[in-house]
């Protein structure tokens, strides 16, 4: 994994640090963003802090969840605590206490619940596929 590739057009525009408490943003684009029960839709940042937050797609080289939740988390390090996550992405995971329902990093640390790593999402993947075609072949249509 390499670090996450900001437009030149973007980077230009990004204010230094956004902060965040109690509010909600679609679209945040920042140097550093700190969130505290805080909700934004997509956020792009070199460093976020989030803090009793929710967050839909995440972009960073750095995140750090406290309490709270992720659709998807695409960083270079990622940690958790005590949050949950749909989809990690990340060259190195720290994670305490969390849910992550599918995680594909190079080195993971800690203690979490994870429904699939990458492996088990191929593996879940073809078996599916394997078994909806024999399921098509066996009671398809007869034409």
């Amino acid at each position: 994994m390499t670090n996450v590739a900001i437009p030149n057009e973007i980077l230009e525009e990004m204010p230094e640090t956004v902060s965040l408490t109690g509010q909600r943003a679609e679209t945040i684009a920042a140097d550093i963003v700190d969130m505290q029960q805080s909700w934004a839709m997509n956020v792009q940042a070199d460093v976020m802090h989030l803090t009793q937050s929710g967050i839909g797609i995440a972009e960073a080289n750095t995140v750090d969840l406290e309490q709270g939740g992720a659709v998807r988390i695409e960083a270079q390090t990622v940690s958790l605590h005590q949050s949950g996550a749909g989809f990690v992405a990340a060259e190195r995971a720290e994670i305490q206490d969390s849910y992550i329902g599918l995680i594909a990093a190079g080195e993971v640390s800690g203690e979490a619940t994870i429904l699939f790593d990458l492996r088990a999402a191929i593996v879940f993947g073809f078996v599916t596929g394997l078994v909806s075609g024999l399921l098509g072949l066996l009671f398809g249509r007869k034409r």
